[in-house]
């Protein structure tokens, strides 16, 4: 049987149309990843789309506002080297490596880098 996908409420709150995103501060980043994470149906949520440098104390922040404590990075950009350097500077750590189910049906399952939040 699958975890329930993980949820952030102010985000949840967007996608169901009761909270606009244009009259929130909200990161676009992480309701993309939340969007697409409800598609996919995983129980960890996975950035699968770019992470630009300012959004990664965003996401850090948030992950532990949130009580989230693992998230996946499946996403193939070209600085991730940098990205993942500056998670672990904010106490976020490659954990490992997983499979996720993406969006894309005719993927099935990506590899992704499963992130810890200390």
């Amino acid at each position: 049987m699958a975890k329930e996908a993980v949820v952030i409420r102010e985000y949840e709150e967007i996608l169901s149309g009761g909270r606009n995103f244009d009259e929130a501060s909200d990161n676009w980043t992480i309701l993309k990843a939340c969007k697409a994470n409800k598609a996919a149906g995983n129980a960890r949520l996975d950035f699968n789309d770019v992470i630009w440098d300012e959004d990664i104390k965003v996401i850090a922040d948030t992950m532990r506002k949130a009580g989230i404590r693992e998230f996946t990075i499946s996403v193939h950009q070209g600085n991730l080297i940098d990205v993942l350097t500056a998670f672990q500077e904010l106490g976020v750590f490659i954990r490992g490596m997983v499979q996720v189910r993406t969006r894309y049906q005719s993927l099935g399952v990506v590899p992704a880098i499963l992130m810890q939040v200390a």
